[in-house]
């Protein structure tokens, strides 16, 4: 479990600086510093890590922060003269979870976005791993247990994402018949990172509940993973009645997957599809400007065309 929160020494201590800088840039509003009861200063983790990725800081004592998996990683990694997927591919390969955990937070540590450590890193390293059953009949164990290890390194990188108490709401998840926890997971986290507070509803979402949960939660944005339909008639009519739901609560939608990778508009201008995770947060990112724009903050009916 991460630490929750380090004291001005300590973060001072991991980082090879002298406390008194680390004050100083608390005075001087670069870190975000909180107050115990008894009038201590306490600097919350997540701050501390966006605050080390933003100045491309080094962590000379990974301990103190509670990133143990980073200590001995440099070793590990030196004996892997590989690009970054090959080296999480060999990794993933021999089951060795806290090196997965410890190679994905120091990427996201040195400041590559969670859209470039899904599409450069995780897509090809599991592509690759994906083809594995063909060699032989431990591939789908290896498989398998790959995307787990994946999961698990992401959920712990959440924990160290600015937490979110304010801004928009975006939910969704992988359609019905798609079993498939990481793209959905990945999506979250992007949606997170691009200051969205998100509701992620796993696998095999059906659509009436995503459309419950629409008109439950109201959200500014909606996301659907598709990489697997079992009925491809069925996944059409969900499509339709996704676009219904989205019409009536004045919302937009963001698909991808394979399943709707090779549609430009799969049923009407409310539901956009991104071939990947980094065409996604280029969308975002639009989306955020268009949603702070003047015009459209004098328009109470512009929700639902920001992503026009």
């Amino acid at each position: 479990m991460p630490k929750s929160a380090l004291s001005p020494r300590e973060l001072a201590l991991a980082i090879g600086v002298s406390e008194s800088s680390v004050k100083r840039w608390a005075d001087d509003g670069h870190i975000v510093i909180a107050k115990t009861a008894g009038g201590h200063r306490r600097i919350p983790i997540s701050d501390a890590i966006q605050f080390i990725r933003t100045r491309r800081l080094t962590i000379e004592r990974p301990e103190i922060l509670g990133l143990c998996e980073l200590v001995g990683l440099d070793e590990a990694s030196r004996s892997i003269a590989s690009p970054p997927a090959e080296q999480l591919r060999t990794f993933l390969v021999e089951g060795k979870s806290a090196e997965v955990r410890g190679l994905v937070l120091s990427w996201y540590l040195a400041g590559q976005s969670i859209a470039s450590i899904g599409d450069d890193c995780v897509r090809p390293a599991l592509e690759v791993i994906g083809a594995l059953w063909l060699e032989s009949s431990e591939g789908i164990f290896i498989e398998h247990r790959a995307s787990d290890l994946c999961l698990a390194a992401l959920h712990q990188l959440s924990a160290y994402l600015p937490a979110r108490t304010s801004g928009p709401v975006a939910l969704g998840g992988a359609c019905s018949g798609d079993s498939s926890l990481l793209p959905s997971t990945l999506v979250a986290l992007v949606l997170t990172e691009h200051g969205f507070r998100t509701q992620n509803l796993g696998a095999r979402t059906p659509i009436d509940t995503l459309a419950h949960a629409i008109a439950r939660e109201r959200p500014e944005l909606v996301w659907i993973s598709a990489n697997h339909i079992e009925d491809a008639r069925a996944f059409d009519r969900d499509l339709i009645a996704l676009t219904a739901t989205l019409d009536r609560y004045d919302v937009m939608a963001i698909g991808g997957g394979r399943a709707l990778s090779g549609l430009a508009n799969p049923v009407g201008p409310r539901l956009r599809v991104a071939k990947s995770l980094t065409e996604l947060a280029a969308w975002v990112d639009g989306w955020n400007r268009r949603a702070m724009s003047p015009d459209d903050s004098d328009d109470s009916s512009s929700k639902g065309r920001r992503g026009d």
